[in-house]
């Protein structure tokens, strides 16, 4: 590395939560004339501009439309910093502000001898314990790097619950402010000790996944935080979340706060509609991911009458098996909504739905439409590009549709209603 680059990005790596250094390395990058460095440069400054935008906003619209390797950055793996101190990989690596953010930890022990050395490949801010890790999880409050860290993942390993909730409440621990629990990190009776510590409320944003434990286990240990806290994202993905479980998940008295939820890949069925769309317990819920999560129409229909549709900025039904009859409730009200983001691929829509959408006022302020793989042929196409209620839309996804089935009139039209807009 050039000994002008190598001396900026030590001080990325020594000052991670200032922007500064890494805009003027983004500079650097620009005057090598070379396109890969431009690229790069691009994506720094993106991502940067990007981490104080909500994810509704017309910024991130245009970002996912003519970037769409901004949020996971695997374009850069190739400028990961190789190699990595013994016990820790990019096997979960992340970009966040353009520069690594995440990396696995496989070895507790080695981690724990390695003191600093990690901070001079990257400006880690986030951990992911890989399982199986050798040595206690207790060694990590003696770490030093420990109070430069954000986010904390565990990965499968049964961790002792109390373990998790001493480090937390470590002096180094109170900075993180992120928690994901994948593949069973904690057992069900170690989420309650979470649940009821006082970390818990400290944290902003909270996920589990892959869990194969019942769901109402899961909610039922989550009850034990009884106090309102701080989270503002919470995500659920292949949990076994069913419709009872949702409508006690919905009682929370820490969700009040949440503005992004994540529910996917699991049974919630149409109870678990109902019981989110007529909760009162979610006022400032403002992106709603419900992908492949079998609502049926009696799901739809309660989305449909329901405030909770009226105030979402984003919604995802993606993957959800929504004929038109299905999805008609959703797109009937005549008051406008605030929907600005609506993901509704891999749904079979057929030209029936799509011309139902395109005719629908109530989305009349979206500014992106996905309808990849939605069973869209000739009609609905022309239906898309003719109807009045698509005048703000910055980005319309028809990629994967079948093509070959539409005329080159219809193509015409679509490319003249949304030139560049819309991804064919």
């Amino acid at each position: 590395m050039n000994p002008l680059y190598k001396a900026l990005y030590d001080v990325i790596c020594a000052n991670p939560e200032d922007d500064t250094p890494r805009l003027v390395f983004a500079d650097l990058l620009d005057e090598t004339g070379n396109a890969r460095d431009q690229l790069r440069s691009q994506f720094i400054r993106t991502q940067i501009a990007l981490a104080t935008q909500p994810l509704d906003s017309p910024q991130w619209l245009h970002a996912r439309c003519s970037f769409p390797d901004i949020t996971t950055g695997w374009l850069f793996a190739d400028t990961l910093p190789k190699p990595l101190p013994p016990g820790f990989s990019w096997r979960h690596f992340e970009f966040r502000r353009g520069f690594p953010y995440a990396v696995g930890v496989d070895s507790l022990t080695r981690l724990s001898a390695s003191g600093m050395a990690i901070f001079d490949h990257a400006p880690i801010q986030a951990l992911q314990l890989q399982s199986p890790w050798d040595g206690p999880l207790p060694l990590l409050t003696q770490w030093p790097g420990l109070p430069w860290i954000r986010r904390l993942g565990l990965s499968g390993g049964w961790t002792c619950a109390q373990a998790v909730v001493q480090l937390l409440e470590a002096p180094g621990g109170q900075q993180i402010r992120e928690l994901q629990i994948d593949e069973d990190g904690l057992s069900p009776n170690g989420l309650q000790t979470l649940a009821g510590s006082a970390f818990f409320s400290q944290l902003t944003r909270f996920e589990i996944s892959h869990s194969h434990y019942p769901g109402a286990l899961l909610v039922e240990a989550l009850a034990a935080a009884r106090e309102p806290g701080h989270l503002r994202h919470v995500a659920f993905a292949l949990c076994h979340l069913q419709g009872a479980d949702i409508t006690r998940f919905v009682q929370m008295p820490w969700l009040p706060t949440v503005e992004h939820l994540e529910l996917t890949d699991q049974p919630l069925g149409p109870d678990g509609f109902c019981a989110l769309a007529n909760s009162p317990n979610l006022p400032r819920l403002r992106i709603l991911n419900l992908r492949n999560t079998r609502p049926g129409r009696r799901g739809i229909q309660a989305l449909g009458d329901s405030e909770r549709f009226r105030t979402l900025r984003m919604l995802d039904l993606s993957h959800n098996a929504l004929g038109p009859a299905t999805l008609q409730p959703l797109i009937a009200a005549e008051a406008e909504t605030s929907l600005r983001v609506l993901n509704l691929a891999n749904n079979p829509l057929g030209d029936t739905g799509v011309i139902a959408l395109a005719r629908s006022a109530c989305l009349k302020g979206l500014l992106e439409l996905d309808l990849r793989n939605v069973n869209l042929h000739e009609k609905g196409a022309i239906a898309l590009a003719e109807s009045p209620f698509l005048e703000n839309l910055q980005f319309l996804n028809l990629r994967s549709c079948d093509q070959p089935m539409w005329s080159a009139k219809a193509r015409a039209a679509l490319t003249e209603r949304f030139g560049p807009r819309v991804w064919l």
